[in-house]
């Protein structure tokens, strides 16, 4: 999804209108299919399980985030359930490597920056200076 919004941006600044605009579709549709398969509302976020997590994860909700796929009438609910899980781990992470990026780059993105550096200083498991400490 992101990476046709990025060819949609390259298309209007190469000046290939034709081309932006149909990628700019591409993306609405992209963004739309994301929200129908991982957006559960009952969870206040994104859920990668199908009968849905009783919250929407760290990685799934920043992820959702940093895609653009996150509409702003449930920002403020998506934001809410991160910080709410973040909060229940005790500014610890629970997305692994590959969703410790997104966490820090998106909470930082919200100005929450506050966060992502209290989760980056942790070195208790499970955490990025815990990895670290293991020579990960």
């Amino acid at each position: 999804v992101y990476a046709l919004e990025l060819m949609a941006d390259l298309a209007t600044v190469s000046g290939i209108e034709v081309d932006a605009q149909r990628y700019r579709a591409l993306y609405s549709k992209g963004v739309q299919d994301f929200n129908t398969a991982y957006y559960k509302p009952e969870a206040g976020g994104y859920s990668p399980v199908a009968d849905g997590a009783p919250h929407g994860s760290q990685t799934s909700n920043s992820l959702a985030v940093a895609l653009g796929a996150v509409d702003e009438s449930t920002k403020a609910a998506i934001t809410r359930s991160l910080l709410d899980d973040v909060t229940r781990h005790q500014n610890h992470s629970t997305g692994g490597i590959v969703g410790m990026a997104w966490t820090y780059t998106v909470l930082s993105a919200l100005g929450l920056d506050d966060y992502a550096l209290s989760m980056l200083l942790q070195d208790t498991f499970p955490s990025f200076g815990r990895m670290g400490q293991q020579n990960a």
